[in-house]
């Protein structure tokens, strides 16, 4: 049994829906509601499978009335029976399973029960999701990376879609108002259609959550939405976790430093303007991070790897003086006077050419030393 409700502004129109849903024996009617707000107070005590929502409605837009009622009743199904085709887009981008337009014929609301029916028998089917390698990679282009090496990345129907998602993501576990998401995300929309979509997006997303098992975790409240990033992996977080220590890295905690400097695959959270400061805090940690790592490896006389983290690291920031003076030492120690010398020509040339200076007086200093022969222990 499909339990179902129907709200709609119109008693008229309510009847006649009940009349036409009342052939069904997959139906079980368990409420009707001439407003949005009225039904949500109800959800508790209904827990519909199945909402039959008119759109037009003066207290509250029925688009935005899917998306609280996907937050109150995870997994259930949206069908729009409205007397507006203009809706029809919105309406399948919100992952409605039908839109029905008004007068309804029994005909077409055949088609609809189908739909509804052969739903439920597929979700029926389904297995539960393989969560335990799940996470959101924030590094370089945001992506849902899924458990199963055969599902690859979750697939998005809009880019503001995924925007969102990584927008909060980057926000996790902390209340953000409306208005902020509307500002930064949809600036240059009217207000309205902003609004539309805004609930759009945390629609699609709301089921995609729901797909891989997540329920109640995109929560609104206040005016406000908290994305409760419990039990979830993000590999931000993890490189934060490591570097917010800013300890120097030793034997004990290399093997820790390595994999947290590995999980920056690329500035994070690529492309999206609001995201711009933390990018360049993190940036800068993990600058800090390769240049912590070659100088232990260049300590402890292991110069390959500590040769490629510095190349890493300049690579990155090619401006750094320490980084350059290190990279000079290395050589040195390594017997490479060759590249000692190459690398320093190339570094000067850099400097007059981006920026019209030349190097520091350490540097300088630094260069004379090695090229006399004297790359001595630190």
């Amino acid at each position: 049994m499909l339990r179902t409700i129907i709200i709609d502004d119109e008693e008229p129109a309510i009847e006649l829906m009940q009349t036409l849903l009342s052939v069904y024996s997959e139906i079980e009617l368990v409420g009707t509601y001439t407003s949005a707000d009225e039904a949500l107070l109800h959800i508790g005590e209904t827990r519909p499978d199945v909402i039959f929502l008119d759109i037009e409605m003066p207290e509250r837009n029925g688009l935005e009335a899917a998306e609280l009622f996907a937050g109150a009743c995870p997994g259930v199904e949206i069908v729009f029976a409205t007397a507006y085709n203009q809706y029809a887009t919105d309406a399948f981008e919100l992952s409605a399973i039908d839109y029905i337009l008004k007068p309804i014929t029994q005909t077409r609301l055949n088609k609809t029960i189908t739909r509804l029916t052969a739903r439920k028998a597929d979700r029926s089917k389904k297995t539960e999701p393989d969560r335990k390698k799940e996470r959101f990679v924030c590094f370089g282009s945001f992506e849902w990376r899924l458990g199963n090496e055969h599902e690859g990345s979750l697939k998005w129907r809009t880019t503001k879609e995924r925007e969102l998602l990584a927008y909060f993501v980057h926000n996790r576990n902390t209340w953000i108002r409306k208005e902020k998401i509307m500002d930064d995300l949809w600036s240059d929309a009217i207000p309205e259609y902003a609004k539309t979509f805004l609930h759009t997006c945390v629609y699609t997303n709301r089921k995609k959550f729901e797909s891989r098992g997540y329920a109640n975790v995109l929560e609104f409240k206040n005016n406000c939405y908290c994305l409760d990033m419990t039990g979830m992996v993000c590999d931000a977080e993890l490189f934060e976790k490591f570097s917010a220590k800013e300890p120097d890295v030793d034997a004990e905690n290399i093997n820790e430093a390595e994999y947290a400097a590995g999980l920056y695959k690329g500035d994070y959270m690529e492309g999206y303007v609001w995201a711009m400061d933390k990018q360049e805090e993190l940036r800068l940690a993990y600058l800090l991070l390769l240049k912590k790592i070659s100088s232990y490896y260049l300590s402890i006389g292991k110069y390959q790897t500590a040769l490629m983290y510095l190349r890493q690291l300049l690579q990155k920031e090619p401006f750094l003086d320490d980084a350059n003076e290190m990279m000079l030492t290395l050589y040195a120690r390594m017997g490479d006077r060759g590249s000692m010398i190459k690398h320093y020509e190339q570094f000067t040339a850099l400097l007059k050419e981006e920026l019209s200076i030349a190097p520091l007086e350490s540097t300088m200093r630094l260069y004379s030393r090695l090229l006399a022969g004297k790359a001595e222990e630190n």
